[in-house]
């Protein structure tokens, strides 16, 4: 449903956005972040942790990234 379409024209969805933020980390090399917000119970460290198994999943798999992937899953 996301693909191919603007961000804009539908809702947001956390994968979508991991997705557009980890494609401007790596063609534009530019720094990224994600701001979650929410009420207390609304998901937030559930959000994080799945944007960041995302990220992860979606990493290439070579000498350092799998140190840093490694602290990332421990957060």
């Amino acid at each position: 449903e996301y693909a191919g379409r603007a961000m804009f024209e539908l809702p947001p969805h956390l994968y979508a956005i991991a997705n557009q933020a980890y494609y401007v980390m790596r063609e534009e090399t530019s720094d990224q972040c994600v701001l979650i917000s929410g009420e207390s119970g609304a998901g937030k460290t559930e959000a994080s942790k799945q944007i960041l198994q995302f990220l992860v999943t979606n990493s290439t798999n070579t000498g350092n990234a799998q140190h840093i992937r490694d602290r990332l899953l421990q957060s």
